[in-house]
């Protein structure tokens, strides 16, 4: 409860408030559990006071002095506290939502569990403040300074920390949904495990953040600067890899490794085509809403809507119809070209490559996903595209070209063109100073035809989405 005395001085208003703390300098007031509703305190000094279970609500303490004091579960909603200082202050559990505290000084106080909803704290001072489990779901805090700030498991969900300094801070398992950090500096800042799910980041310095097992998903990361940042490639027991995938402007923000990108890419193609991902079982929405999201599969389809189902099993063909075409190859001519997408897939499926066909009604400039065996444990991705052509009609080079420059916009190591046909003499030309890009003709699907070997039994079956021969 509050000191009898200390109270009737302040109730004699601050001018004879403030003389009497000047006058007793070394008194630490106690006014804790008092009720001052909607009072005038401005420029009030409160410095080192036990104000503990007060209710200030929307008091005006404009420019008062409150560092050092004791708030813990204070009530100050929608209280005016421009300008005050609240450095070193307990606000431990206290109420501040609506409250505006713009150009505060809060710095190095203690605000764990403090309800900041709403609150308005632009151009505050938050600087080694420690603000873990709080809550500043639509808070205004652009341009505040929380340098090394602890924001642990906090909820920021649709804050607004535009232009804000956040070098340094703490923001681990937290919960940044629809947050605004557009111009931020979040350089150092550990981000780990947060759900930064339709989080903004446009044009934010992240150099050095970490980013560990972070949930990404819809975030806008366009001209974010990543550079020495942590993000993990990973993909075991971590929900939401695919999200980083579909984060808007990907393309634009910067990175250490030149080839990150590229290398995240490939991954998420790879890890998008698995028979089953953890995805799939712990959120049924989340594979079909990323999907629909990836900017790199999106690309794929003219009407900008791919299927639910992007991926098919590779339908069954017998190893009896590659025997015949062995003895007959002129019958690859009278198969239809599904079924020649098919064999290019077995044929390939037999050299140890995982083979997945894209949907037979839209292919998107390709029909095969594949991941080949490089040495060791290393292997390297393939888009495949099939031309059933008649014998004189060569593949020019213009399909050669979309192709590759397919390869390039979806971030994938290599493209392959396979065709019953020939390609013309530009063709090989373009091809000849391309490394990662194949071209099989004719000739070359006889030679592929002739070493296939299949299984004793001649049987072929699926499983999981891939295909598999009796012997494994």
């Amino acid at each position: 409860m509050a000191n009898r005395r200390h109270l009737e001085i302040l109730n004699q208003g601050v001018s004879a408030w403030n003389d009497w703390r000047k006058e007793q300098p070394h008194i630490k007031p106690n006014l804790s559990e008092i009720f001052r509703y909607n009072e005038n305190l401005t420029g009030a000094n409160l410095s080192r006071a036990n104000l503990r279970k007060v209710n200030l609500g929307r008091a005006n303490l404009s420019g008062a002095d409150l560092s050092g004091a004791v708030l813990s579960d204070a009530t100050l909603e929608g209280a005016i506290l421009i300008r005050a200082d609240l450095s070193d202050t307990d606000l431990t559990e206290a109420d501040f939502h609506y409250a505006n505290l713009s150009n505060a000084d809060l710095s190095r106080a203690k605000l764990l569990g403090v309800n900041f909803i709403g609150a308005n704290l632009v151009e505050a001072n938050l600087k080694d403040a420690y603000l873990s489990r709080a809550d500043l779901h639509e808070a205004e805090l652009g341009n505040a300074n929380l340098i090394k700030a602890d924001l642990s498991e906090s909820n920021l969900s649709d804050a607004d920390f535009h232009d804000a300094n956040l070098s340094g801070a703490y923001l681990s398992d937290s919960n940044l949904e629809g947050a605004d950090f557009a111009g931020a500096n979040l350089n150092g800042a550990n981000i780990s495990r947060a759900n930064l799910l339709c989080t903004d980041f446009s044009n934010t310095s992240l150099i050095g953040a970490n980013f560990e097992h972070a949930t990404f998903g819809m975030t806008k990361v366009n001209g974010a600067d990543f550079r020495k940042a942590f993000l993990t490639l990973e993909d075991e027991d971590t929900i939401g890899f695919l999200g980083l995938c579909f984060s808007q402007g990907l393309e634009t923000a910067r990175f250490s490794k030149a080839t990150f990108l590229r290398d995240y890419l490939s991954k998420a193609f790879e890890y998008a085509h698995k028979p089953y991902i953890r995805e799939e079982l712990d959120l049924p929405d989340f594979l079909d809403d990323a999907i629909s999201n990836i900017s790199a599969i999106r690309s794929l389809y003219i009407d900008q809507q791919p299927p639910k189902h992007l991926i098919k099993a590779i339908g069954v063909i017998t190893s009896e119809l590659i025997d015949y075409l062995k003895k007959h190859p002129r019958a690859m001519y009278e198969i239809k070209p599904r079924q020649f997408e098919e064999l290019i897939a077995e044929i390939l499926a037999s050299y140890g490559w995982q083979v997945n066909l894209t949907p037979a009604t839209r292919d998107g400039g390709y029909d095969i996903y594949a991941i080949s065996p490089v040495s060791g444990n290393e292997t390297t991705s393939w888009i495949i595209e099939c031309k059933k052509n008649s014998p004189n009609r060569k593949v020019g080079i213009d399909i050669v070209r979309a192709l590759y420059g397919l390869r390039a916009d979806l971030k994938v190591a290599n493209a392959l063109l396979a065709t019953t046909s020939y390609f013309s003499r530009d063709a090989h030309a373009y091809k000849a100073s391309r490394y990662d890009l194949k071209l099989k003709d004719y000739g070359n699907i006889l030679e592929w035809i002739n070493d296939y070997r299949p299984n004793p039994d001649g049987k072929l079956y699926i499983k999981d989405n891939k295909l598999i021969m009796p012997n494994d």
